[in-house]
């Protein structure tokens, strides 16, 4: 069985909501996951949200799996053969995402998709601050 994911990271005032979605080849969500959590900036939300989403498929051996992200920034990055700059964290990603088969590519913000994986981050980060108030 084919399987996808799709992920996404919204970022504002130091705090950052995730979302990630596995569906399979009938566009049948398989699990999601929406969270939140505090990172320094876009990109390394960005990167959480992969990293969550790797957690999950070595907890369950779901392998062959092609994740989609609208961060060119985290696609470039994982890409890159420059492992003389790459941090120990990259290098286990890296390392990580070969053991599942698993690609990561880009797409555009404006696929369905992505467009609700950053719903439900919107959704979350509106939650968030307004508990705050």
């Amino acid at each position: 069985m084919k399987l996808e994911a799709y992920t996404d990271a919204g970022f504002k005032d130091g705090v950052s909501t995730h979302h990630w979605r596995i569906v399979n080849e009938n566009n049948w969500t398989k699990k999601r996951r929406s969270f939140k959590a505090e990172e320094v900036d876009n990109n390394k939300a960005e990167m959480q949200s992969i990293v969550s989403l790797v957690q999950y498929l070595n907890k369950k051996d779901i392998t062959d799996i092609t994740i989609y992200t609208d961060s060119m920034y985290v696609v470039n990055l994982l890409s890159s053969n420059t492992e003389l700059e790459e941090s120990n964290f990259i290098k286990s990603l890296k390392w990580d995402l070969r053991g599942l088969n698993a690609k990561v590519e880009w797409v555009s913000r404006k696929t369905k998709q992505i467009k609700l994986a950053d719903y439900y981050c919107s959704e979350l980060l509106d939650t968030v601050f307004k508990r705050k108030e």
